[in-house]
């Protein structure tokens, strides 16, 4: 079971486009700079029957037959940002970690939908950034 007391959760938007929720850990060597994503999980945005909603789900970014262990190193150069997540994706975080059960850990639709002007406030800062997904 994981210790909610020691655990420090974050949300990091990478290079490829990808949201990544994850444990991290910041790392230097030789005036650079890598993450370590523990047990990291990708945020997937999906269209709901009510209009300008978006419902968010997690996954895993890399499935466990392709890696047993959980844990991966970045570069910093390979983040757009770094945020903490609200309470809420926290919450969710460490249920999924967990392994509870789905209805236990899967929120109302109304907790996790996201109005889609504050999508486009978040995705906003890719333009400014003068990044282009692929």
């Amino acid at each position: 079971m994981m210790e909610k007391d020691n655990l420090i959760v974050k949300f990091l938007r990478l290079k490829t486009g990808e949201d990544v929720v994850s444990e991290l850990v910041e790392m230097g060597e030789n005036d650079k700079t890598y993450y370590q994503l523990i047990n990291p999980v990708k945020v997937v945005y999906m269209p709901t029957e009510k209009p300008g909603y978006v419902q968010v789900a997690i996954m895993p970014w890399v499935f466990t037959r392709v890696c047993d262990i959980q844990e991966f190193t970045i570069s910093a150069n390979d983040v757009l940002l770094i945020s903490d997540v609200s309470p809420f994706m926290y919450e969710y975080y460490l249920n999924t970690m967990e392994g509870e059960d789905k209805e236990e850990s899967e929120p109302e639709p109304e907790d996790n939908s996201l109005d889609l002007e504050t999508l486009k406030k978040i995705t906003i800062i890719l333009p400014s950034l003068n990044y282009t997904i692929k």
